[in-house]
């Protein structure tokens, strides 16, 4: 089953959450500084990240000419069909 990836962003707290389909309760792991995975806890299967001081790290990557920074998650586009 095919879902939507949804953007949250916390401005109070600088995190940027990021889930596949519906947010759900989840398990957080870090795998990389600041970014968390998050797992369902009954499969194990990735459901979303969470990246933390989202705004510090995007501004710490501006100094560049292209601002981007690297999330070690590897994920399939495509685009959704109209309903």
């Amino acid at each position: 089953m095919e879902k939507d990836l949804i953007y949250s962003y916390d401005k109070k707290r600088d995190v940027l959450y990021v889930s596949i389909g519906e947010p759900k309760e989840a398990i957080a792991n870090e795998i990389a500084d600041e970014i968390f995975i998050q797992l369902d806890p009954k499969n194990k299967q990735v459901v979303g990240f969470t990246i933390v001081n989202f705004e510090k790290q995007f501004i710490k990557s501006a100094k560049n000419k292209h601002p981007s920074f690297h999330v070690p998650v590897r994920a399939e586009f495509r685009l959704a069909q109209k309903s």
